[in-house]
Order: structure tokens, then C-alpha cells, then sequence
């Protein structure tokens, strides 16, 4: 493609916060990137942005938790000629346990996910918007970024990462013409929980499950 498309690249952007955010850039005039793992959610949620705003979207399923997804998703949106201006880091899970008794490799790929994905796309992606100096980027922590979360652990410290590199990488690139941003939502009504409740050995909820907005501010 000898052209490139302003385009919003949104990681999870097949339900939840993900797709929330979508429909607020679908009506601003940029195409957008669907990222994900599940391809017939992404189809979906494709299909329904088009419909409700007539907006091109594009989708990618890739399972950014492995090691060398985030480099291959960069490469993907180079070779389809899409100049991301506005990168929403929003993929993420959280695993609830005693940390001594989480699985190796499934808090690996947390990690790789929460942490390591957001820090490699920043660079990537924020290295090329600091050259055209513009751009625009959101990265999702939680208000679990803000405290110690026993049985939460290292997803709370997961999250307190994304919220102290998000301030810091601002304060990098505010000469630039772009802007770093970190959302914090509190517990909101997405396929999370179903996968991160759990109960211990009497029955007692690790993490409470709680239901609020859609798309917490």
C-alpha cells in the first residue's frame, strides 16, 4: 500500500472496556484495529462498529502473552500500510491465588501480557509517533494499581506498573506532540471475572466478585 490510514489500535477490543472504547473512536474518523485472541468475537465486534458507524475495521487475532506477539502485531500493521496514532493498550488478565500456588506458566503470560506486551508496544509504536510527533496513547491499569491486593498479587503489581510507566513515559514524549494517558477502572462487568473469581478451601470468595459500570472513568 503506497498510502497509509490514520488508524486506533485497540488490544481486547472484542468486548468489554476494549469495545466500549471503540465506539467512542468509531464516530471520530479513524479506521480502527481490532486486537485479540478470539477471532469470531473480533468478526463480531467488527461487524457491528461498521454497522453502527460506518467506520473501516480492521481485526488481528493474536495472543499477545506470548513472548514474540507484541513484535509480530508491529510488524502486522506495518506490512497493512496502518499509521497508528492512537495506541489503547487494554488487553490483560488477572489470576486470583495464594501467589505461591499460581501455575509458572500461566503467571508467566500474565506478565508477558500485562507488563511486558504494554512496554514493547509503547516503544514501538511511541517511538514512531514521537517522530512524526504526534500521537496518542491509553493504557489500562486498575484501581488495584494503588494498593497491596493479597490473593491478587502480582496482578496488582502488574497494574501498578502500567499506572508508574504510563506517568513517567508522559513526561518522556510531552515535548513531542504526543500524550500518554492511564486509565484506572474499578471492577467492571466484562468477561474478567469469569475468569479470575475464585473461592479458597472453605468456600470463602478470594476476591469478591463486584459488578459495576460498563466502562468505569
Amino acid at each position: 500500500m503506497n498510502e497509509t490510514k490514520k488508524t486506533a489500535l485497540i488490544t481486547g477490543g472484542g468486548a468489554g472496556i476494549g469495545l466500549e472504547i471503540a465506539k467512542l473512536l468509531a464516530p471520530l474518523g479513524h479506521s480502527l484495529l481490532l486486537v485479540g485472541r478470539d477471532a469470531n468475537r473480533l468478526k463480531a465486534a467488527a461487524d457491528e462498529l461498521r454497522a453502527a458507524h460506518n467506520v473501516e475495521v480492521h481485526i488481528y487475532s493474536i495472543d499477545l502473552s506470548e513472548p514474540s506477539a507484541a513484535r509480530r502485531l508491529c510488524d502486522h500493521t506495518q506490512q497493512q500500510g496502518l499509521d497508528v496514532q492512537i495506541l489503547i493498550n487494554n488487553a490483560g488478565f488477572g489470576i486470583v491465588d495464594a501467589h505461591i500456588d499460581i501455575d509458572p506458566m500461566k503467571l508467566f503470560r500474565m506478565l508477558q501480557l500485562n507488563v511486558v506486551a504494554v512496554a514493547e508496544l509503547c516503544q514501538h509504536y511511541g517511538r514512531i509517533m514521537k517522530e512524526k510527533r504526534t500521537g496518542r496513547i491509553l493504557n489500562i491499569a486498575s484501581t488495584a494499581a494503588f494498593q497491596p491486593t493479597p490473593y491478587f498479587a502480582a496482578y496488582g503489581a502488574s497494574k501498578a506498573f502500567v499506572l508508574n510507566f504510563s506517568e513517567a513515559l508522559a513526561k518522556e514524549v510531552e515535548d513531542f506532540g504526543v500524550s500518554v494517558g492511564c486509565l484506572a477502572p474499578g471492577p467492571t462487568d466484562t468477561d474478567f471475572f469469569d475468569t479470575s473469581d475464585k473461592r479458597d478451601h472453605s468456600g470463602r470468595h478470594l476476591f469478591q466478585k463486584r459488578v459495576g459500570p460498563t466502562l468505569v472513568w
